[in-house]
């Protein structure tokens, strides 16, 4: 799972964009691929990643920290 919260300011939440198959800030119109790694600036710092379970049916995402 990625973080929707755009590591440029922190503040602004992304936008999937299903058409160019990434997120999109739409704040400053930076843009992360599915891992989160940055393809378009001004971010610099790829998303945060969370770790994700599933068990039977249902998915966990754990939180660090």
């Amino acid at each position: 799972a990625l973080s929707a919260i755009c590591t440029h300011i922190n503040t602004c939440q992304l936008d999937w964009h299903e058409d160019r198959r990434q997120l999109v800030c739409p704040c400053h119109g930076g843009a992360f691929d599915v891992h989160g790694n940055v393809v378009q600036g001004p971010p610099s710092i790829p998303l945060a990643t969370f770790p994700v379970e599933r068990v039977g049916d249902e998915l966990f995402v754990r939180r660090e920290g």
